[in-house]
């Protein structure tokens, strides 16, 4: 199955607000004038929204990035030390700590 990054996940959202927002203006039993403030403080908040998720899931990205890095760094210190690399499960725990 084909996997969607973020990217792809943001760019849906943001479609699917501003066609909702185009729905809601031909839609509305309001008058233009009254639905398009409404509408625009609706896109703002849901601009808003996105950007904090896109915020949240880069930091989270940088800690598993973290992550890997160290369990890499240890496992080329074991190499090179002689010692024979830990079995491939334990690589996985790099995950596991943080929560996946």
């Amino acid at each position: 199955m084909h996997e969607h990054g973020s990217g792809t996940c943001l760019s849906s959202l943001l479609i699917g607000a501003f066609a909702g927002a185009g729905l809601a203006m031909v839609l509305a039993p309001r008058a233009g004038s009254e639905t398009r403030p409404l509408v625009s403080r609706k896109v703002r908040e849901d601009a808003e929204s996105a950007r904090e998720l896109a915020s949240r899931a880069k930091e989270r990205g940088r800690q598993l990035a973290e992550a890997a890095v160290e369990k890499g760094g240890d496992a080329a210190e074991s190499i090179e030390g002689g010692a024979a690399a830990p079995p491939a499960r334990e690589y996985s725990s790099a995950v596991d700590d943080h929560g996946l």
